[in-house]
């Protein structure tokens, strides 16, 4: 990964020294506190703190815990490199969310996370994309031909996602 100053035109490299993975890096977002957060083939990193050019860069893996300890899927994730992360966004009320090959996940708190998967009402496991619209309202887009949807998580973020409006793709 590489970070660009634009006003020198000078780039830095970022990899294994810092915490970040060297290849399969999916997507790079910057969230509001300026914490840099690279979704990638090996798992959920977040930079300890903003990354200015000059100066000491650190990443950390986010480990998607589910919503129990006791929950087969999170206890496979928190012991296995292998879940692909393909986006990272944070919404108007500053949540972030995560797409990956086994799900939607929210932050839910410094450490926690909160999946959704097809149980929860999603078309599909493999979610590939994530936006907000100008209303406020995330949209969920899937690898294969699952369309779209744009799921809604009440207040408190209830376990079961609702799917208002699915939108499905044409071959």
């Amino acid at each position: 990964m590489r970070q660009l100053n634009p006003k020198t035109g000078q780039t830095r490299h970022f990899g294994s020294s810092e915490g970040v993975p060297e290849t399969g890096i999916r997507e790079v977002f910057i969230d509001r506190s300026d914490r840099v957060w690279v979704a990638a083939q090996s798992g959920l990193f977040r930079s300890a703190a903003a990354v200015p050019f000059s100066g000491q860069a650190r990443f950390e893996r986010q480990a998607q815990t589910g919503t129990a300890a006791s929950n087969a899927l999170s206890t496979a994730v928190l012991n296995n490199d292998s879940e692909d992360f393909l986006a990272v966004i944070q919404d108007r009320q500053g949540r972030i969310w995560a797409s990956s090959d086994r799900g939607l996940l929210l932050q839910t708190g410094e450490g926690t996370w909160k999946r959704y998967t097809q149980k929860e009402g999603l078309h599909s496991n493999t979610v590939a994309r994530l936006a907000e619209d100008p209303d406020g309202a995330l949209w969920v887009a899937y690898r294969d031909r699952d369309g779209a949807t744009r799921p809604t998580v009440p207040k408190g973020g209830a376990s079961r996602a609702a799917i208002l409006r699915p939108v499905h793709s044409t071959p």
